[in-house]
């Protein structure tokens, strides 16, 4: 949904196609699949800060805790892949070229 959305703000907002010439239509999802992996090791990073705040923090409420913790985790991971939309959406916005 996050890519559609993207897509039809470059097809029909910016008036630019969304994917470009053969060198680009294959570097691009190359790209794009190498970010993805430094992005699940980042997330894999970020997974671990959980139960080191955990020790760190020795809520009195462990269930309590563990509850907020994976709420807001939840948000974010559901909110993230509208970063991308937003950012383009501002640019149009923002009138960059």
């Amino acid at each position: 949904m996050a890519f559609a959305l993207n897509a039809a703000l470059y097809q029909y907002v910016f008036h630019r196609p969304q994917w470009l010439p053969v060198g680009g239509g294959l570097g691009l999802p190359l790209f794009l699949g190498a970010l993805l992996l430094l992005l699940m090791g980042a997330a894999n990073i970020v997974f671990l800060a959980g139960p080191i705040g955990e020790a760190w923090l020795k809520p009195a409420s462990r269930d309590d805790y563990r509850r907020t913790v994976w709420g807001l985790g939840l948000g974010a991971a559901m909110a993230l892949p509208f970063l991308f939309p937003v950012i383009t959406l501002a640019l149009v916005l923002a009138r960059v070229p």
